[in-house]
């Protein structure tokens, strides 16, 4: 199968790959699949004024998966919450040109991220931070 340029940067190259200590007082894990499928999991870490400090995951299998991950990825880390456009399948499609039977990975990618991001709200909530209210999406 060919990939195009973008695909083959994210897989071959990815720079977000790994875990987050959960012992952070602003990190949260999400994961998505079952053993019937690709299993997902990503880590976010925010400072206290709503920056995403770091952010990687945790994948295997799937080219897109691992490829959507990075990239989205690259694309978040220092983004700061009130201001994020939340990157939906749709988006991911586009950007990565990926075929139509391989959309259920983009779906997958979106919904571990906005999993991620409400656990994340929620902690910034905790500590009284305008990105715990709707200020922040």
């Amino acid at each position: 199968m060919m990939y195009n340029a973008l695909i083959e940067d994210c897989f071959f190259q990815p720079k977000h790959v790994g875990s987050i200590d959960l012992s952070l007082p602003l990190a949260v894990h999400s994961r998505k699949g079952n053993t019937n499928s690709n299993i997902i999991d990503l880590y976010m870490q925010c400072n206290d004024k709503g920056f995403i400090e770091r952010i990687c995951f945790k994948s295997n299998g799937n080219p897109y998966i691992i490829a959507g991950l990075e990239w989205l990825c690259r694309q978040l880390t220092a983004s700061f919450l009130p201001d994020l456009v939340l990157p939906d399948y749709q988006l991911l499609v586009e950007k990565l040109e990926i075929p139509t039977n391989q959309y259920p990975v983009a779906l997958q990618i979106e919904g571990v991220f906005k999993e991620a991001l409400v656990l994340m709200k929620k902690k910034l909530r905790g500590i009284g931070h305008e990105c715990g209210n709707a200020t922040c999406g």
